[in-house]
């Protein structure tokens, strides 16, 4: 560093002062300061680092594990709770109040099962007493009075299959199935063989693959094609026809997955009205005076979802009724069909994109779901 001062006399000057210091000795003072101060704030930074992640996590873990029990809930296994025996005291209140919320709902919703299970079994005795008293009667119903008797004795018998409805509805939400390997090809063609000659007149026919093993609840895909064909038959009308195709497996973003169409070109359904045709008895103003109880589509529904797949509606082309029920597939040499498998949740499967070949690659009028079925 070099400071030079100008000396005066009598206004001029006559001589100046320079000073020549070297700064190495200061600078070198100075870095040190600068790295002692900066070597703390890492220190420090370091310090409250690491015990910022042991502290972050016994914070979150109880939010995290709510998440994980709120997945599980959403998949109907109504046992998860959530652990309160670590986290901040607000958090473990926080899942107190969630637990005791889970086993209230789980408490209602079994009661309404139970309920529904209970009436509909104590009903079906005094029905089916009603209906032999009815018969009895024929003996002694005046000239004229016979076709009241039938039309009685039919209403005792709608009754009765509306029970065995609500029953097998109640059953199918309730959950709990054993979910075993099916040869939902095997099932397919079964089911279309015992309804080929039926006194409809709607021919009835299967498209696909032979073999298709997926991962359903017990007599699940069964049930599922008994109330869509049920559906198609009666409602496509005489010289319709419908098609059940199974397609082979192919891999969508949820795994692999097998798509079981059931097509009629009878007359269809709005689309307007395809959002509320799995709702419980729901039925058209036009369909109120054919055979049916409106619950077939939400029991088919809900054995779908508790075998991780869904149902899905649209119309088909150029006229008809689309039904497409998506179901995880799994490998036929690693559980074949029958054998008992375990599922630790219960996931949606869809179908981002269709199969190249397999059911609807033969399927006339049917529109490939194109977007994952939630």
């Amino acid at each position: 560093m070099v400071v030079a001062e100008p000396v005066g006399l009598g206004g001029r000057v006559v001589a100046a002062v320079i000073t020549i210091s070297p700064t190495t000795a200061v600078r070198d003072h100075t870095l040190t300061r600068w790295a002692e101060l900066a070597a703390a704030g890492l220190a420090a930074l370091l310090v409250f680092g690491l015990a910022a992640v042991p502290l972050t996590r016994w914070v979150l873990r109880p939010v995290r594990r709510l998440d994980e029990v709120t997945g599980e809930l959403s998949a109907g296994q109504w046992q998860a709770r959530v652990p309160v025996t670590t986290g901040p005291a607000e958090l473990r209140r926080l899942g107190e109040h969630f637990n005791a919320m889970v086993t209230a709902v789980g408490q209602v919703l079994e009661q309404q099962r139970s309920f529904v299970s209970y009436a509909g079994h104590q009903m079906r005795n005094p029905l089916a007493a009603l209906r032999l008293r009815v018969e009895n009667l024929a003996p002694h119903v005046p000239p004229g009075g016979e076709r009241d008797l039938a039309l009685a004795i039919d209403e005792v018998t709608r009754l009765g299959r509306i029970l065995d409805g609500i029953l097998a509805l109640a059953r199918a939400e309730g959950g709990g199935y054993c979910l075993a390997a099916v040869d939902c090809g095997r099932v397919a063609r079964e089911r279309v063989n015992a309804l080929r000659h039926n006194p409809s007149g709607v021919r009835v026919r299967h498209r696909g693959a032979k073999h298709a093993a997926v991962l359903a609840a017990h007599d699940g895909v069964g049930q599922i094609l008994d109330a869509l064909l049920d559906n198609a038959i009666k409602f496509a009308g005489r010289g319709s026809t419908v098609t059940v195709a199974v397609s082979r497996p192919f891999h969508t973003s949820d795994g692999p997955t097998v798509a079981i169409d059931v097509v009629d070109d009878g007359p269809g359904i709005p689309a307007s009205d395809l959002a509320n045709a799995a709702q419980r008895f729901w039925r058209r103003p036009e369909h109120q005076n054919i055979d049916g109880t409106g619950l077939g589509l939400s029991i088919a529904t809900a054995l779908a979802e508790a075998s991780g797949g869904a149902l899905r509606l649209h119309p088909a082309h150029p006229h008809g009724l689309h039904a497409t029920v998506v179901l995880p597939a799994v490998s036929p040499a690693a559980s074949p069909p029958g054998s008992t498998a375990s599922r630790p949740d219960a996931r949606a499967a869809g179908t981002s994109r269709p199969p190249t070949s397999g059911s609807d690659a033969a399927l006339p009028g049917a529109r490939r779901p194109t977007r994952p079925v939630a």
